[in-house]
């Protein structure tokens, strides 16, 4: 039985060693020791550019809200079908309460700037989503949706394994406010030190803020190996 399975580990390996050479060759990384490793002057529309580099096809965002990251996705990844999961609710996890009428509003404004595009909307929380989409279907996964600790965890832990190797894991706000109860930079780092991950990414704000999208905190990212 050993013999027989001893291929497993290595089934994709060409397919993540492309993404990942693709990172370290153009962003010249072979020599950067740190983790988390900011690249400058790249924010997550270029990250956009570079699934659309990669052939990425088939994606999933998770905390949608008004649909302007999705939106910036669309227009720069050709041909992608884009999972949008939001319950668009008031539920436990949720730092802030808002109004039925703020929810309807963000709603609304999503469908509004998605409208045309090849989307299909998942109105569930994450742990009930992932069951409509099947492991190792996604080019990646793009998840910002509740920042405290335990539902932060519980999403990468989810959709990483909806994620294809080679494919890309990513997600908004890197940082943490214990105050507001955001704990997405602690969660990002407790995740990728307990699994082994020897390098991930984070974003340059800056740029970010110039190509239009919110850049107060730095989008995390890494190649599914």
């Amino acid at each position: 039985m050993i013999e027989k399975f001893k291929p497993v580990p290595i089934w994709h390996k060409k397919e993540s060693l492309i993404a990942t050479r693709l990172f370290r060759e153009k962003f010249k990384l072979n020599d950067v020791k740190t983790n988390p490793v900011q690249i400058n002057k790249f924010g997550r529309n270029h990250l956009y550019e570079i699934f659309n580099e990669l052939g990425f096809k088939t994606g999933a965002e998770i905390g949608v809200w008004k649909g302007l990251n999705a939106e910036q996705m669309f227009k720069h990844i050709k041909s992608l079908k884009l999972y949008l999961v939001d319950p668009y609710i008031n539920h436990n996890y949720v730092r802030k309460k808002r109004t039925e009428d703020s929810i309807k509003k963000a709603f609304d404004k999503a469908h509004q700037r998605l409208n045309g595009n090849n989307c299909e909307w998942i109105r569930e929380m994450s742990e009930d989503a992932i069951k409509i989409i099947k492991d190792g279907s996604l080019d990646f996964a793009y998840i910002d949706a509740e920042h405290t600790y335990n539902a932060g965890m519980q999403d990468i832990i989810l959709w990483v394994r909806k994620v294809k190797k080679g494919g890309i894991i990513a997600g908004h706000d890197y940082f943490d406010d214990l105050k507001h109860k955001c704990r997405i930079k602690t969660v990002v780092n407790d995740y990728t030190k307990a699994n082994g991950i020897e390098r991930f990414f984070i974003t340059d704000k800056n740029s970010d803020s110039r190509n239009g999208v919110s850049g107060r905190y730095p989008t995390w990212f890494w190649v599914n190996e």
